[in-house]
């Protein structure tokens, strides 16, 4: 948000300015607390800074709230910092907003079910189609990747490409939206460890959706799946079933 900021105050755009201040910086500040964040430094390090970034806007506003929080002299009289760069981690912020997209999917497919489930069961991605996309960002910092050259490779694993036409489609699948995209952006999809993630959040997602949340990697052995969700499991797609 910072580097938004910044980025909006050399076009001296307000309009955005005061979007990014006042709607997404909240709205992430409301997620924290949402999902148990309680740690008094981080609160305090994310207010201060927050604060800052009104101070331009609403000045007075600001004030009161800098000495609320027990902060020292005016939040008029500091310099809005710069980016920490050590303390943004793209890959954790991918997956809280893979945690949102899928609390809304859960929504969508209690309606259109129409039933009140008992239990909730969420099957993250195999190990082999997450080895699709790290040989495709392999190729891509490479300059080399294409259709054919990600699809031979793939083919070259036997644990990949004894999964035939499903690896075969995937291989083109990622081909094609990889090359669409950054490696920025993708990495953050084969870094993120998807199963630890949503088993640590397995308790916050039984309390949000009011159902008991389970969570299995499509590579468990003797995995429960009566209705074969675990193989339409993706990086970044997570599969869903209701019972």
């Amino acid at each position: 948000h910072l580097s938004k900021i910044r980025e909006v105050m050399e076009s001296c755009d307000l309009r955005q300015m005061a979007t990014t201040v006042y709607f997404d910086m909240y709205n992430d500040m409301k997620w924290y607390l949402r999902r148990g964040g309680d740690n008094r430094e981080t609160v305090l390090a994310a207010l201060r800074i927050w604060i800052q970034c009104m101070m331009p806007i609403t000045p007075h506003t600001a004030e009161e709230l800098w000495e609320c929080a027990g902060f020292e002299g005016l939040v008029s009289a500091t310099e809005l910092p710069e980016v920490d760069a050590e303390g943004v981690s793209p890959v954790a912020e991918y997956g809280e907003e893979l945690l949102r997209n899928v609390m809304s999917d859960i929504t969508e497919i209690r309606k259109i079910a129409g039933i009140e489930p008992s239990r909730l069961i969420l099957y993250t991605t195999s190990a082999w189609k997450r080895e699709v996309m790290s040989f495709a960002l392999e190729m891509m910092a490479e300059g080399k990747l294409t259709v054919p050259d990600l699809t031979k490779r793939c083919m070259s694993q036997d644990h990949i490409k004894k999964n035939g036409k499903a690896a075969s489609e995937l291989a083109k699948k990622v081909a094609v939206e990889f090359g669409r995209s950054t490696i920025e952006a993708k990495s953050v999809i084969v870094d993120l460890d998807e199963n630890a993630m949503f088993s640590a959040a397995a308790a916050f997602l039984t309390e949000e959706t009011g159902i008991p949340v389970e969570v299995y990697s499509a590579d468990t052995e003797g995995l429960y799946d009566p209705q074969n969700k675990a193989r339409q499991a993706a990086p970044g797609r997570p599969a869903i079933y209701l019972e």
